[in-house]
């Protein structure tokens, strides 16, 4: 375990002294971010001066559904003397966003807390997460504040491609074209990158079912395909489908289809092979159903409904 991951546990363990459970929880919880924080994978850079690796932030988010009355109110103290403590902000963030249903005061707080992590902290990978996100119909104000917020920041810092990728990803389902705006400059800025390419083929799906939008999808699929291997790709291929048989590019629908199910047998132990199975089948069925085999339609379709995933 290194020096940050038990710093870590031991602080939690301070400030949740009276739950011996939830202090075996943390003290796995920091295993695992020791395992995640020496492995080589590189968590993108933010205005913190730790960054924690995906793995640490979402555990934290999960831990917040444990936290009992106390052991909420010590970790608000926590803030109120240092509000720059992230780990704490995220696991009442997380506590706050899975309770929220129903609750007018969890509802309050939990925008509190996404508020501060989107003026604070703009580029970490949490910032963009749908756990920060205020939905526009529910809080219009919340909503907007965050919106403004996001803008100050793109304005402040026109070439960070993680605060324009966060904002992209963030106003995704409320304000596409901003969206768009954001994630080509990110594009622009990182040539190389194949997450750009793919976030915009998400969005370009999202936007309607046209066939123009489909085929600017499927553009930016293959655009992101040259760059992306093995998992990455892997977990993009239902998607390039889908927009391959939206722009009625049956050929490219049959393919990425195909290679998704065969991945798919490849990986049956990771959690994405249900969806593969599913989506894989779909998308044939779609397929041979347009074409007119009626039979390979059924099959396909039939095995779709039947995946566990």
């Amino acid at each position: 375990m290194n020096r940050n991951s038990m710093a870590r546990t031991k602080r939690f363990q301070r400030l949740l002294k009276p739950s011996r459970v939830t202090i075996r929880r943390l003290c796995i919880a920091g295993l695992l971010f020791a395992l995640v924080v020496s492995s080589p994978a590189i968590a993108a850079q933010t205005t913190s001066q730790q960054q924690p690796t995906s793995a640490d932030w979402i555990e934290l988010i999960r831990s917040g559904r444990d936290l009992t009355e106390d052991q909420v109110r010590r970790l608000e103290s926590e803030l109120e003397r240092n509000p720059s403590d992230l780990d704490a902000r995220i696991s009442l963030l997380g506590h706050y966003f899975f309770s929220q249903s129903g609750s007018a005061g969890a509802e309050a707080d939990c925008t509190r807390h996404a508020l501060w992590i989107v003026e604070n902290e703009p580029a970490h990978p949490i910032a963009g997460m749908g756990y920060t996100r205020i939905d526009e119909s529910l809080d219009p104000a919340g909503f907007a504040r965050a919106k403004e917020i996001w803008k100050k920041h793109i304005a402040a810092n026109p070439t960070n491609t993680k605060i324009l990728g966060n904002a992209g990803r963030y106003l995704l389902h409320s304000d596409r074209g901003l969206a768009e705006t954001y994630l080509l400059k990110a594009r622009k800025l990182e040539p190389d990158n194949p997450e750009w390419p793919k976030r915009l083929g998400r969005l370009y799906m999202l936007s309607s079912r046209s066939e123009e939008s489909c085929s600017k999808a499927l553009r930016s699929y293959e655009a992101a395909f040259v760059r992306l291997h093995d998992a990455a790709r892997y977990n993009a291929l239902a998607d390039a489908g889908k927009a391959a048989f939206c722009a009625n590019e049956l050929g490219k629908a049959r393919h990425y289809a195909q290679e998704l199910l065969d991945r798919a047998v490849e990986q049956q132990a990771g959690w994405n092979f249900g969806n593969a199975i599913h989506h894989g089948n779909l998308v044939l069925g779609r397929v041979a159903l347009r074409e007119g085999n009626i039979e390979n339609a059924e099959q396909h379709l039939a095995r779709a409904g039947k995946t566990s995933g």
